[in-house]
Parts: C-alpha cells; sequence; structure tokens
C-alpha cells in the first residue's frame, strides 16, 4: 500500500474567473482557500513580536522564489542589513534574491508631512514597474496613518494604494502596529478600506518559556473565511508556518495487512504478530519498570532492518539514550540514517509546534517513539495535553505511522488518553517470593482478542525477554 504524502503548496488556481495567487505560506493558503486575488490590498495587523514583519517577507519570499513573482518590500524601522541577516536565520535568503533582480528592498524615513504620501508613491511605482513585482510590502502603514489623520489616510489607501495595486494587478501587504490591549487596528477605518484583514497576536502561557502565537483572518473580500483562530510558528526552515486544525473527519490509515514488529519475539507472540501500521500504542508504567528501555530497543531493531524511526524524548537527553543503546551493544552510528533520536524540552515549545513536526515532514517515518509524555500533561494541563495527543493520534494515524507513547499514568487513570490507544501494555514491579520483578501485560488489543496475562520481563544475553509470571 503507498503510504500518503503531504499535500504540496497550493498551485495558482481559479474559481470560476477569479485567479488566486498562493502566498507560500504553509497552512495559509489551506485556510484562504489557495491565495489572495491579484490587486488585493491585505491589512496585516498585530501586537509587537506577533510576527508581523515576517508574515510579510515569508510572502514576498515565496512569491519570488518559487513562483516567478518579483516583490518590493517597503520599510519604515528596519536597516535593510539587519533585514536580510534576521530572515536568513530562518531559512529565507533575500542576498540572493536581490541578486538575481526580483526583490527590492526600500528603507523610508518615517513620514513628515502630506509630501511623504508623494514620496511614498513615487518610490513605490518606480520600484514596482521596474521590478514588474507582483507582490508588494510596505512595513508599516501606522506611521503614516498617524501623521495623515483620517481624511488623508483614506486618500492614501483607497487612491494611492488601491489604485496602484489593482492597476499593476499586484498584491500589497500593508502592516499596521495593534497595540496590546487595543480594540481597534489603527484610527478603525482601515479595516473598511482593504480588501483583507489578517490579525496576529501571541500569548504566553503559564508554564511555556515560549509564546503561543495566533492568527485570525478577519475579512477576505469576495469569499467566505471560516471563522477559525489559528495557531503558527516561526523558525526554520520554513521561518512561518501556519497549523491548520486538524479535522476531525481525518481518516485514518491503518493497515490491517502489514504489521510492525517488536523484534522481541515472546512480546510480538502476544501481540499477535506486532503492531499494526498506523496503530498507536500506550506503554504505561511507573519510573524505573522499563518503559524507556523497552521503546528503545524496539526503536533500534526496526532501525536495524531499514526501518525509519524518529524517537522523541520529553524527559532524557539525547547522548544519555545513545549511551543506553551502546550499552546494549547497537551500533550507534550505523543506525543514524534509519533512527533519530531527539531531546525537546516540553516548557521550550508549544502543542502545536509539536503537531506541526509531523505535518510537513518529506519523508515520513515507519515508527514514531514519544517517551515520556506525562512531562507535557505537567507542564501544559490535562485539558490541553488530550488535545494535543488525540492531534498527533489522528494526523499520524492519517499518514500511516505507527506511534507508541510512554507515560508513568496507572492504568485507567486517565481514560481519555486510554481511549486513543489501539494498544495499552502495562509495566510494572511485582512483589513475588524472590524480591521485586518487573512484569508486562497487554491491558488492551483492540484489533485482536488478547488475554490479560502477566508475564515477567527479563534480561538474558542482552536482549529482552518474556515468560509466563509464576507466582
Amino acid at each position: 500500500m503507498k503510504r500518503p504524502t503531504p499535500a504540496d503548496a497550493c498551485e495558482v488556481s481559479t474559481m470560476g474567473k477569479m485567479e488566486k495567487v498562493p502566498t507560500g505560506i504553509p497552512g495559509f493558503d489551506e485556510a484562504i482557500g489557495g491565495g489572495f486575488t491579484p490587486g488585493t490590498v491585505v491589512l496585516v495587523a498585530g501586537n509587537p513580536g506577533s510576527g508581523k514583519t515576517t508574515f510579510a517577507a515569508k510572502f514576498v519570499y515565496e512569491g519570488a522564489k518559487r513562483f516567478g513573482e518579483p516583490g518590493v518590500y517597503i520599510s519604515l524601522h528596519e536597516p535593510r542589513e539587519e533585514f536580510y541577516m534576521y530572515m536568513k536565520d530562518l531559512g529565507m535568503d533575500f542576498r540572493e534574491l536581490e541578486e538575481r533582480r526580483v526583490f527590492k528592498y526600500i528603507e523610508l524615513l518615517p513620514p513628515l508631512g502630506t509630501e511623504s504620501i508623494d514620496v511614498l508613491a513615487d518610490k513605490l511605482v518606480k520600484a514596482v514597474v521596474s521590478l514588474n513585482a507582483k507582490r508588494v510590502v510596505i512595513d508599516s502603514i501606522t506611521p503614516f496613518i498617524r501623521e495623515l489623520g483620517e481624511a488623508k489616510a483614506r486618500t492614501l489607501i483607497r487612491n494611492v494604494l488601491k489604485t496602484i495595486s489593482k492597476g499593476l494587478g499586484a498584491v500589497t501587504l500593508l502592516i499596521a502596529e495593534l497595540p496590546y490591549g487595543a480594540q481597534v487596528i489603527g484610527l478603525g477605518i482601515e479595516e473598511f478600506m482593504v480588501d483583507a484583514v489578517v490579525v496576529l497576536y501571541q500569548r504566553r502561557g503559564k508554564a511555556w518559556t515560549i509564546p503561543v502565537r495566533y492568527l485570525e483572518i478577519r475579512k477576505m473580500r469576495g469569499r467566505p473565511v471560516e471563522q477559525v483562530v489559528y495557531q503558527f510558528v516561526i523558525g526554520p526552515p520554513e521561518g512561518f508556518t501556519v497549523l491548520n486544525p486538524v479535522p476531525l473527519e481525518v481518516r485514518a490509515n491503518v493497515d490491517y495487512r502489514e504489521l510492525l514488529k517488536t523484534y522481541i519475539s515472546e512480546l510480538d507472540e502476544v501481540l499477535g504478530g506486532g503492531l499494526y501500521r498506523g496503530s498507536v500504542t500506550l506503554l504505561q508504567g511507573h519510573v524505573g519498570t522499563g518503559k524507556t528501555l523497552l521503546s528503545l530497543i524496539i526503536a533500534a531493531e526496526n532501525a536495524m532492518r531499514g526501518k525509519k524511526v524518529l524517537y522523541i524524548s520529553f524527559e532524557e537527553p539525547t547522548e544519555q539514550l545513545q549511551q543506553t543503546l551502546e550499552t546494549l551493544s547497537y551500533p550507534v552510528d550505523k543506525l543514524r540514517p534509519y533512527l533519530q533520536i531527539l531531546f525537546v524540552d516540553p516548557k521550550s515549545i508549544t502543542p502545536s509546534a509539536i503537531v506541526s513536526k509531523f505535518v510537513r515532514r518529506d519523508t515520513l517515518p515507519d515508527l514514531v517513539i514519544f517517551d515520556g509524555i506525562s512531562s507535557i500533561r505537567r507542564v501544559i494541563g490535562r485539558e490541553l495535553y488530550v488535545h494535543t495527543i488525540r492531534d498527533l493520534c489522528k494526523i499520524l494515524k492519517a499518514y500511516g505511522i505507527t506511534t507508541i507513547f510512554t507515560t508513568d499514568e496507572k492504568p485507567g487513570k486517565d481514560p481519555a488518553v486510554s481511549a486513543i490507544a489501539d494498544n495499552i501494555i502495562w509495566l510494572r514491579f511485582r512483589k513475588v517470593k524472590r524480591g521485586l520483578v518487573r512484569t508486562l501485560m497487554v491491558l488492551k488489543n483492540k484489533l485482536r482478542w488478547s488475554d490479560p496475562i502477566e508475564y515477567l520481563l527479563y534480561f538474558s544475553d542482552r536482549k529482552l525477554h518474556l515468560r509466563k509470571l509464576e507466582v
């Protein structure tokens, strides 16, 4: 069965006679139905540091880089070299575009008096015409609005910017500052004068060390837009990524004909041959019961056989996990092409960013292991934790990726998470005559019948084994 791949970025399309120009911003084109209409004037408003400049830069960059549409960026506050340096860190090389003569960055002094309209219009027209630009950004329009007042601001937007945009068929983004706590953008007229309005803002959670970023599409003239609040992330390699909500009707791609083995022979026998491709397994147990060891062995054994495995730990550093594999005599260096081990601090990444890592991967792994998801719950709270795990499961199931979660929760303590899993394996300490031993029990095997028998989990010849526990 061919595994589904993430959808490519929207291409230029038509709806009736209305041409759509894709922005190239991952996730955003899907949210607005394919892209902007040529000649559109878009207001992009947001709090300081909310990502307005990065959003606009990504729009211009993708136009010149991917869609053959030259762009002009007019800035009233950021020197050219600083802009180039910051954007290159986010994966956008504007200097290369400038050398190819498909991009121009213009530094403009803040406006002083009505003559500033003429200066802006003159520089804008010359730059757009010289490049045959189809994407324009003015960052920001706020100083002009404040300087000119309501009547002249209307003149600037309606008679100058909209006329230029529609006459040249260019999409123009106007950046506007939205102070914290403000409900109205600028003078309150801007939203009525433009064709589309996009608002960005950020909120900082109590436990996260980075802000959660949100995007709203408040207006899109000529087409319906869902009233949805989208989360987005800023960072390389994409620069700016809008995270579309996972639809409730997303279809799982579980393949009942294909099994992914754990390569622990007795466990595979108990499971009926292994884990169905696209299934979700919850590995539960207290600290020290062997969850990480078991999941590492499953990861390494699959990587040894050419399966692509992504192992994300929320508790142990990458180096420590690699040392554990070396202790178990696994050739870590030889496994690198197939096994990627990452440590993620749950306090330094939002749940939406965790989800985004799997939405747009070019090469999908066969197996993903999330080790220590209880750490996420302790940081973000139970409600958002459940929502995050559900979204991860939907996405990974839709792509047919087999997934294992490890948690220190007791079975049945969090029924909302247990209900998501196809399989539940419980590890625990059991007191017997000779002392404490580790045991394993398959509590849930959704896709096949399995008796809840308790097995002794033990090491022999550097391998994990199971045998029925005799009490």
